[in-house]
């Protein structure tokens, strides 16, 4: 069992205590950071958690094990480096940074204080997710040409999030920060890094309304088209077309497939969203002294992607991704 501190108990901070908090999990959060002991105070009772207002104490307390951050995205680096320094292993929330410049920092010194670095990108772990992967890498449609995603939600009008994502230097071009950002690691996780970028983005009449979209190349020579709207109910799609077939995931659990010469197959798995899962993923991976199943490469390549596509939506431009991370 790995006892881990929570840096953060928002709204999704909270959601990660409550899923691991169950029998035959792997982790156990023993701690919080908070910067109002207060408002967490009858939580923290209710999950047995000590709570802190100083992110110092928790990374030199003997009992917590790890540290896992569900702070705003600019903190996210820096955080990263202070816990690699006391020698803690450490998970943190999407995205890793914002430009692949810092999140090269927070690998490189998760990799010399030699502790393992998780991401928050439970999507991944959904079982159709996965499922999906498998058609795709399998060759089971054939030879991959194309990929389309669509992630979209209101997080931000129904009161889900903080209101620092109203803010564009914390978050940059709205919904890609957030589902948008679910969808360009999914597309990464199906094909490989991303080569080229041309996005836009429209912001609707209120601030916590727009809508981005990206055309996208890949570096194995597959195209794929990106799409969020933040402000508008849940919606999540994630395709892939190939030469004899295709593939849709639907509303996280619901799986067609199509092949050439064959009626339509649809699969359905499990919706709920896979975060206990990860965590345990990190926490198995804690324990056994081995890398996280998103590689260090894995998550350089996907902060090259998203800064390049934040770039190319805020300025409705063609933009270049370094291949590698920009390494």
């Amino acid at each position: 069992m790995i006892r881990a501190a929570m840096v953060g108990l928002g709204w999704w901070g909270r959601r990660m205590v409550e899923e691991t908090h169950r029998d035959g999990n792997q982790m156990r959060f023993v701690a919080g950071v908070v910067r109002d002991q207060k408002s967490a105070s009858d939580f923290a009772k209710r999950h047995d958690m000590t709570l802190t207002t100083e992110f110092e104490a928790v990374l030199h307390d003997n009992t917590v094990d790890a540290i896992v951050l569900a702070t705003p995205h600019h903190m996210h680096v820096e955080q990263i480096i202070s816990a690699a320094s006391a020698g803690k292993p450490v998970f943190s929330e999407k995205p890793l940074a914002l430009t692949v410049a810092e999140a090269r920092r927070a690998v490189a010194a998760c990799d010399k204080a030699g502790v393992i670095l998780g991401l928050g990108t439970d999507r991944r772990m959904l079982p159709a997710m996965r499922r999906l992967r498998a058609v795709v890498q399998g060759g089971e449609i054939g030879r991959l040409l194309h990929v389309e995603g669509q992630y979209s939600n209101d997080n931000m009008r129904a009161g889900r999030s903080g209101s620092w994502r109203s803010d564009p230097s914390i978050n940059p071009a709205g919904g890609m920060t957030g589902p948008g950002l679910h969808v360009l690691d999914a597309m990464l996780s199906l094909v490989g890094p991303a080569k080229q970028v041309t996005g836009q983005m429209a912001r609707g009449g209120e601030p916590m309304v727009d809508a981005v979209s990206a055309l996208l190349s890949f570096a194995c020579g597959v195209t794929g088209i990106l799409g969020s709207v933040r402000g508008t109910p849940d919606y999540f799609r994630l395709a892939a077309f190939g030469d004899s077939g295709w593939a849709e995931l639907r509303h996280f659990g619901e799986l067609e497939i199509v092949r050439s010469g064959q009626a339509p197959v649809t699969e359905h798995y499990p919706r709920s969203l896979r975060v206990a899962a990860l965590l345990d993923e990190f926490a198995g991976a804690v324990e056994e002294d081995r890398q996280f199943c998103v590689s260090p490469q894995e998550m350089l390549a996907t902060v090259a992607a998203f800064e390049a596509t934040v770039y190319a939506m805020e300025h409705s431009v063609t933009r270049d991704v370094p291949l590698g991370g920009g390494q």
